[in-house]
């Protein structure tokens, strides 16, 4: 295609005109306000980690991490973020007094209370 002569077309140039307006438009906009950390609440301690095992006490079969992220949430009825849980199911599935069972990478289920 051969540029010269082709912004000289009157349709061009009302298009051109109508995206630098959008432009202007989007440029005098506010920017869109970024989530603080804040966002998320502070819980009770225990809280998450309580919620977690009343899911998997209810589950049928050990759950995947994810799955567990997302039922939390939806539980809660508000985001929360990833790395709670992956902390919670982490931290109470090693040890002594674990609460959790780790059966395979990120595959959780409640650690029976004769093991405990």
């Amino acid at each position: 295609m051969d540029l010269p002569g082709q912004l000289s077309n009157p349709s061009v140039k009302a298009k051109w005109a109508d995206l630098h307006g959008i432009l202007e438009k989007l440029r005098a906009a506010e920017p869109p306000a970024r989530r603080s950390r804040r966002f998320y609440r502070v819980r009770r301690q225990g809280e998450v980690r309580n919620l977690i095992a009343q899911l998997l006490r209810e589950a049928e079969a050990p759950m995947r991490a994810r799955q567990i992220h997302r039922a939390v949430e939806k539980e809660l009825g508000q985001e929360i973020s990833w790395s709670s849980i992956g902390n919670c199911l982490r931290r109470n599935s090693t040890g002594d007094g674990a609460t959790f069972e780790r059966v395979a990478e990120g595959l959780y289920q409640l650690k029976s209370s004769e093991e405990r």
